[in-house]
This record gives structure tokens, C-alpha cells and sequence, in this order.
């Protein structure tokens, strides 16, 4: 995972230069979230913040667009996970499921204030059952969006 994260990152810096300059939009399944530092601290470390930027450099620091988007409704996917989550309780308040924040969308920081305000949501959405009544669900993400005023 680290060859990939230092891959990404290199792109991301050829892209933003030392200033900040640079329009950049980083988004999508990144497994990776606030709940999983201790688990990714045992996996040789994360995904996410490598990818964000370090603090050294921080003129290339990536923002993340639902950071201001209240904890209990920052989530990104729902399910049930015995080994994640073993007390059958969520921080986020389903007794039955994990909800964590996984999926994400990151402005590089030319792009930061372009944030419409409010703009930046998480569609909450229970599919209805698919054809003939199926309970299958075709996913188990919540997209984010967020509009960018260019």
C-alpha cells in the first residue's frame, strides 16, 4: 500500500506546484477514514493522509471537502462488521451497523475556496428492493457531492 500511496502523492504534487497552484480533485473509495487509524498503524499505515499532504509542505496540503459536514452525518457507508465492530453499537448511533467515512472528495488548495457554501452533502439513501423484490442492495455507499464554483 505504501508504493501506491508515494505513486499517488508524486502525481499529486507534479499537478499542485510548491504555492498551491494547481486545479486538482481527488475523489472516490479510499478505504480509508478517521476510524481506522489504529487498524492502518498495524497495516504499515494509511491511505488518506499521505494522499492529503504533509504538514511540511503544507502550500500542497489537500483539503477535504466534508470536513465541515456535522460527525453524526459525515458517513459514507453502512454495514455490519462483527470483527470492526464487535459491541453492535455505532458511534454514529445504528446499534446493527458500522457506519464509517471512507469515500471521499479532496481539493487541492487553488481549489479549497471554490466550495459552494452548504453545497458539500452526503446522499443518505436506503435503495428500494430491485426487481421482482430482490433485497439485494446495489451498494453499500452513500455518495458524497459537493459543488465547486469555477
Amino acid at each position: 500500500m505504501r508504493a501506491k500511496v508515494a505513486a499517488v502523492r508524486r502525481r499529486l504534487d507534479r499537478l499542485v506546484d510548491g504555492d498551491g497552484q494547481g486545479r486538482v480533485v481527488v475523489m472516490g473509495d479510499m478505504n480509508d477514514g478517521p476510524e481506522f487509524d489504529i487498524y492502518a498503524a498495524l497495516l504499515g499505515g494509511t491511505f488518506l493522509k499521505p494522499v492529503m499532504g504533509s504538514v511540511w509542505d503544507p502550500k500542497r496540503v489537500f483539503h477535504n471537502a466534508h470536513s465541515g459536514v456535522p460527525p453524526r452525518e459525515r458517513w459514507t457507508i453502512d454495514f455490519t462488521d462483527r470483527v470492526v465492530n464487535p459491541l453492535r453499537e455505532s458511534k454514529y448511533g445504528a446499534p446493527s451497523e458500522l457506519r464509517s467515512w471512507i469515500d471521499h472528495i479532496l481539493l487541492s488548495p487553488e481549489l479549497r475556496d471554490s466550495v459552494v457554501p452548504g453545497s458539500a452533502r452526503i446522499y443518505h439513501h436506503r435503495p428500494k428492493p430491485g426487481p421482482g423484490g430482490s433485497s439485494l442492495k446495489p451498494t453499500d455507499h452513500h455518495p458524497p457531492y459537493v459543488t465547486l464554483n469555477l
